[in-house]
Parts: C-alpha cells; sequence; structure tokens
C-alpha cells in the first residue's frame, strides 16, 4: 500500500533561499498530500503526482521548476508517532 509506505517520511530541499521541510501525509493514484515547513511555518498542500524515468515526483516552486520525486524521501524517526491530526494541529499552531 502506497500510503503506508511514504506516510511521513521526509524530505529536505533548498530552494536557493531557505530549507523546505517536505513530508508526506498521504499519496494517492494521482496526488501526493504534504506537509512543507519553511520558514517556521507549516502548510498542507496537495500537489499533483506524475512519472518520469526516476519514478513518482511532484513539481515544486517556480512554475513547478523543481521535480521532487517521492522516492528520495526518508523515514525520521522523530515523526513515527505523529498522526495527521499532529500535522494539522501544528499547522493551525504556526498560522
Amino acid at each position: 500500500d502506497m500510503r503506508n509506505k511514504f506516510y511521513l517520511k521526509e524530505f529536505q530541499f533548498f530552494d536557493g533561499e531557505d530549507t523546505v521541510i517536505f513530508n508526506i501525509v498521504s499519496v494517492d493514484d494521482d496526488k501526493i498530500t504534504v506537509a512543507v515547513t519553511k520558514c517556521g511555518k507549516i502548510i498542507v498542500t496537495d500537489y499533483d503526482l506524475y512519472k518520469d524515468n526516476a519514478g513518482l515526483y511532484f513539481e515544486y516552486g517556480v512554475a513547478g521548476r523543481e521535480h521532487i520525486h517521492i522516492d528520495d524521501f526518508e523515514e525520521k524517526v522523530i515523526f513515527k508517532n505523529c498522526s495527521e491530526s499532529d500535522i494539522l494541529k501544528r499547522q493551525n499552531y504556526m498560522s
């Protein structure tokens, strides 16, 4: 099941100004929901999924210039016991 395989895995990306941290909340056939942390703010957002030779990815940044491949995400121990509702609570707290 793709949902369990990727749940809360993390990927860090430097966008030229800041380090952006992505945590996967859910993955469907054509959509991914990701908690995005940038500059201390957390948002939960959906991205369309695409596929290329390197696997599934979503587009991020100006005009979707960056391809973020979901196979590059790693499991982080700190998030093992977090639920989707915990992430949403953190999002509301940071807003």
